[in-house]
């Protein structure tokens, strides 16, 4: 999918192999939400533009109140992409072989602007794969490529299961990446947050 989408009703995409690059994808209806489907789905990619200089191609996928993955393979959001759902009490629902994050996986956020911008209470990530969760990766910033960290936000929930695999290490985080809770302006007091990681394996931060 190399192009912009924007409509009210959800929106369910399935295939062998999805690539989401160069594209925005926002679902702005109540209640709607965004399904992604298959073997591996991948976000944003590494090219060129018309110089010959290497440039970092995101993708922006946004819902209001969900958006949920359902991959036998691996799920990749480079760097320079963004999930996000903006909506109070809204949840990004993951489930994979895999997931590798180097981009931003954000709950309750509005991203029409940069930085982004916490306005929907008590959102949550759930996220469940089977062999390796891992944040941070190479991206091409200033037409360079480096090292770059994975943002994971909500502001509500985050929990991470990673059970089932055979790797030694389970879940890893680079020395750039974050794992967060924020607060929304006019929160309650004593709104849930919380951060949970399990693995049945390692876990290196």
């Amino acid at each position: 999918i190399q192009s912009d989408l924007r409509q009210a009703g959800s929106l369910h995409i399935n295939a062998g192999v999805i690539e989401v690059f160069n594209a925005t994808l926002d679902i702005s209806g109540a209640g709607q939400r965004i399904l992604f489907s298959g073997g591996d789905i991948r976000f944003g990619k590494a090219s060129t533009d018309a110089a010959g200089d290497p440039v970092q191609l995101g993708a922006v996928v946004t819902a209001v109140d969900g958006i949920a993955f359902d991959a036998t393979g691996s799920v990749d959001i480079g760097s320079g992409s963004i999930i996000a759902t903006r909506g109070a009490h809204s949840l990004i629902d993951l489930r994979a072989g895999s997931l590798a994050l180097a981009g931003s996986l954000l709950a309750g956020a509005a991203v029409s602007s940069s930085p982004a911008t916490f306005v929907g209470e008590g959102a949550d990530v759930l996220i469940r794969v089977r062999d390796t969760f891992s944040m941070g990766g190479t991206g091409i910033v200033g037409g360079v490529s480096q090292t770059v960290g994975g943002t994971l936000k909500a502001t509500g929930a985050i929990a991470i299961t990673v059970s089932g695999g055979t790797a030694d290490v389970g879940v890893s985080l680079n020395e750039l990446s974050t794992i967060a809770t924020e607060s929304v302006p006019g929160e309650g007091a004593g709104a849930d947050h919380g951060i949970t990681i399990q693995a049945d394996q390692d876990v290196r931060i």
